[in-house]
């Protein structure tokens, strides 16, 4: 287990599932959508794509109110939540930008200088949203902090001011330390084992995420290229603490550097689901191979995301061409692309005021006026038994490292309604983990939810099931498919 937690990272910065609408189980079980008001606490999801999904399609279902309680024991991972958050309601940049900011940030260990410059300038902006001050722009009515404590914020403040262009965080070489101490002896040979997990274990799980770009993210840690941009940067945002232990004093430290997953890849989360009519095109094949990639279901997913946020209205791709292009042809309009782009950037850039003039970046998108997000971090348990939380969330949703928190039902059920759904995450993504633990791994769970007096939605023995959905109800339900 120890292998595997040192493979995945101490401080998870990306899912290991595909991101779900937390709205969907309700019409699943024939539970009305539109209640007045939704309660719904995420814990170890490791980025906001539930949240980024769940909110471009709640005018589907009609919702009204929604809170979204987002939990992760770690800072860092909270962190991101909030500068992810500022970004995608950053409309003071297109469509496009941000998309291209989002994933670069997201997935990337090296990142554009643009990208780079970009967290930089808003360090100032997200410390006065932790701060709460007055100046903290319209964020402020979507992000609540007040579930925080003082110890906390502190963190919080000093993570984001980690963030500035000004603090070294050699990530090349803290990376290449990560990966000799997994590779080991195998090591010299790791294109080798590289090529192993991903025809033996990832390939059948997700033909889509290409054998090119799976094996450059682990060798140089970028998943996400746009045109012909150069990646020299450090994220930043990947910096993280983890407890370690100082040799000459034998006494126990924290130690930052770079403690994100190394083995699964970030294409999960957005790169390997695609809504209908759109996923025969994204998925389409010719001769065995795809047309296409788990970078290009990634750029479509969230640019439909932030699409149906703005608009209300879903996205769709632009027509097929009905002749193929030459690549010369192709080159060409890539080069006109990236001018054009560059072009539109500069003059942005000249009309723009100074990043310090104005920290707040307009209103937020109309999807999220239906939305509160509370921010929580720490250990989960800490909210159980407290008045506030009692029977309040009636959706649940635990990432794959809280779902040990079942084991104590009488507690989590006493934050929840007394019919709730819960979701967890499974383990069918997970490179290090060998099949006969992920059935092990589905079957705890399910002993667990069974103690803990919640029935399974779907009958769900197989390892290759992406997520396992429970209520808490006294009568078991019908299993289908």
């Amino acid at each position: 287990m120890a292998d595997i937690i040192e493979a995945i990272g101490f401080a998870p910065m990306w899912g290991n599932s595909p991101a779900v609408d937390l709205l969907d189980a309700f019409k699943l079980l024939h539970r009305p959508e539109t209640a007045d008001c939704h309660n719904i606490l995420v814990s170890g999801s490791a980025d906001i794509r539930h949240v980024l999904k769940t909110a471009a399609r709640c005018h589907r279902h009609g919702a009204n109110q929604i809170h979204i309680y987002l939990h992760d024991p770690k800072t860092e991972v909270v962190a991101r939540h909030l500068l992810f958050l500022f970004l995608v309601n950053d409309t003071a940049l297109s469509l496009r930008e941000r998309v291209e900011l989002f994933l670069d940030l997201y997935g990337n260990s090296l990142i554009r200088e643009k990208s780079s410059n970009y967290v930089s300038d808003k360090v100032q902006a997200l410390t006065r949203l932790v701060c709460e001050d007055a100046r903290a722009g319209s964020l402020k009515e979507l992000v609540d902090l007040s579930l925080l404590k003082y110890k906390e914020r502190d963190e919080l403040e000093s993570i984001i001011h980690g963030w500035a262009a000004t603090v070294p965080f050699d990530v090349e070489s803290l990376r290449d330390q990560r990966l000799r101490h997994h590779y080991g002896v195998r090591f010299d040979f790791r294109a080798n084992v590289l090529d192993w997990d991903y025809q033996m274990k990832l390939r059948p799980l997700a033909s889509i995420i290409h054998m090119v770009h799976y094996r450059e993210w682990r060798q140089t840690g970028v998943a996400f290229e746009t045109r012909l941009a150069t990646y020299t940067c450090p994220n930043r945002t990947l910096a993280s603490y983890t407890e370690g232990k100082d040799k000459k004093r034998s006494t126990s430290v924290l130690v930052r550097g770079f403690w994100a997953d190394i083995v699964n890849s970030p294409y999960i989360g957005f790169g390997v689901h695609a809504p209908l009519p759109e996923a025969a095109r994204l998925f389409k094949k010719r001769n065995e191979q795809h047309l296409h990639t788990a970078v290009d279901v990634s750029d479509f997913n969230l640019t439909a995301y932030l699409h149906e946020m703005e608009t209300g209205e879903p996205y769709h791709l632009p027509p097929e061409e009905t002749e193929p292009k030459s690549k010369e042809q192709t080159i060409v309009e890539e080069l006109a692309e990236e001018e054009e782009a560059e072009g539109a950037a500069n003059e942005e850039e000249e009309n723009a005021q100074p990043s310090h003039v104005t920290a707040t970046n307009g209103d937020i998108l109309p999807a999220f006026s239906h939305f509160k997000i509370h921010i929580l971090t720490g250990d989960l348990k800490s909210i159980f038994g407290k008045k506030r939380f009692s029977s309040l969330f009636d959706r649940l949703y635990l990432g794959n490292l809280a779902v040990h928190h079942i084991a104590n039902g009488e507690a989590i059920n006493s934050i929840l309604t007394p019919d709730a759904v819960i979701t967890t995450e499974t383990m069918k993504f997970m490179i290090p983990v060998e099949n006969e633990q992920k059935l092990e791994y589905l079957r705890k769970v399910n002993s667990m939810a069974t103690q803990a007096g919640w029935s399974p939605c779907l009958k769900m023995e197989d390892i290759a099931s992406e997520h396992l959905t429970f209520v808490r109800s006294s009568e078991p339900l019908a299993s289908s498919g």
